[in-house]
């Protein structure tokens, strides 16, 4: 259960590192954008999903989604997304979006008038690490982003067998993409390091 001394110590925190935030950048021109962590699909979210989501929820979720970004783009370390999703679930908050919000156009139509944007591209907070990103919120490919939120993926198997040596790091996802390659694969495939899960 949760414990109210704990949730108000982290509030309280919250809040006094945001107003540092933005005291030290009452402009926005750097370093206050990276209070936008999770704000671009989180609103996007929310746009569709209020008031059955609040807007704590939304960008929680946000949050996740943009961390899997931050990763696919090579910036965050898997196992960064893992904590991240495992703390937001520790206090009770969404990781995922319910299906029946994951629209993809009216999604990319909410995104699309973020007031992050910058000649027409998607800007989206990117970590670096838990507690660092750029400075300033990065343009991204809005393919990568739909792909990303898509509910659903087409696996198409591959002209020859993959072949190569993966690490496999502490991620679930990474090491279910490690099984499907391993599926995919011809002859004897050794898996060494695959993160085991009950679920």
């Amino acid at each position: 259960a949760l414990q109210p001394d704990a949730i108000e110590q982290v509030v309280t925190e919250a809040v006094r590192l945001k107003a540092e935030v933005v005291a030290l950048d009452e402009k926005e021109g750097g370093v206050r954008s990276t209070l936008n962590f999770g704000h671009t699909i989180g609103h996007a979210i929310e746009g569709l999903a209020s008031p059955q989501l609040l807007h704590g929820e939304c960008v929680s979720i946000g949050c996740v989604y943009e961390a899997v970004l931050a990763r696919d783009l090579g910036q965050l370390a898997p196992s960064a997304v893992g904590r991240i999703s495992r703390v937001f679930k520790a206090y009770g908050l969404p990781t995922t979006c319910p299906l029946k919000y994951l629209r993809l156009d009216e999604l990319m139509g909410k995104m699309a008038l973020d007031k992050k944007n910058a000649a027409g591209r998607v800007r989206v907070t990117i970590l670096k690490s838990i507690g660092s990103s750029f400075d300033h919120p990065q343009p991204v490919d809005t393919a990568l982003i739909r792909r990303l939120l898509s509910p659903s993926l087409l696996v198409l198997p591959p002209a020859a067998p993959p072949s190569g040596a993966v690490l496999v790091p502490g991620s679930k996802s990474i090491s279910n993409r490690v099984l499907l390659m391993a599926a995919m694969g011809r002859g004897t495939v050794a898996i060494r390091g695959l993160l085991q899960s009950d679920d």
